[in-house]
Parts: C-alpha cells; sequence; structure tokens
C-alpha cells in the first residue's frame, strides 16, 4: 500500500502519472471493476492498465502507479490465483517511488521508468 502524504495533489498525480503511461505507450482505461485495477501486457506488446472508475482521484493515481510497477519489473499475472507476495511488493516500492519523483521534482520524466515500463 502507498503510503499517505498530507497535501498531495492527487489531481495533478494522476494526470502526471496518466502523461507518464501514454509516453510509455501504457493505455489506461476506466472501468468497472471488481478489484482496483489490473495490468495486461498482449503478445503484440500493447499494455493497459485498468483502473476502478469508481475509485477516488487518490486511489486510481495510486492504482496507476502500482500497476506501472508490474508492468516495469515485468511480471506475469496468472489467471489461477493472486499475485504472488513479492510481486505486490515491488510493484507498491515502485509505485511510492514513482509518486514521490513526480511529486518533488516538477517538469522531471523518469526516463528510467520509462524504459522499464517498456519490458
Amino acid at each position: 500500500m502507498i503510503e499517505e502524504k498530507p497535501g498531495r495533489d492527487w489531481t495533478d498525480l494522476r494526470g502526471r502519472l496518466v502523461e507518464l503511461a501514454i509516453n510509455a505507450n501504457i493505455k489506461i482505461k476506466y472501468r468497472s471493476l471488481s478489484a482496483q485495477g489490473y495490468c495486461l501486457r498482449f503478445y503484440d506488446g500493447t499494455q493497459v492498465i485498468l483502473v476502478k472508475e469508481d475509485d477516488s482521484i487518490e486511489e486510481q493515481a495510486k492504482t496507476i502507479a502500482h500497476e506501472m510497477g508490474h508492468l516495469a519489473h515485468g511480471h506475469k499475472w496468472d489467471i489461477s490465483g493472486p499475485q504472488p507476495e513479492q510481486n505486490e511488493k515491488e510493484a507498491n516500492i515502485y509505485g511510492h517511488d514513482l509518486l514521490l519523483i513526480l511529486e518533488n521534482v516538477p517538469g522531471f520524466v523518469p526516463t528510467e521508468l520509462l524504459r522499464a515500463a517498456h519490458g
């Protein structure tokens, strides 16, 4: 789980995350979901992050950052069960770090993160 920080501008952070995703050729789709989000990587290289449409902007931002972590680490999703705990930890750390970078370095485009997201 990504920790809380009082005073965060979640609308701006979500917008910057979406911009970063677009620049990394990751599509963001808002849908009615049972979970907060999913990431998909198709055989043709298309990457999609599905985000729960009725979550708050804060939760959507956290979900996008977390799911970008799964894509950057190349995690495979197995439809037979939950993600391995280590994958979730890695995605949480990535998402947390990504939010901190975007929040504290205005205008910075984390090219290493973009490269990682390309798998």
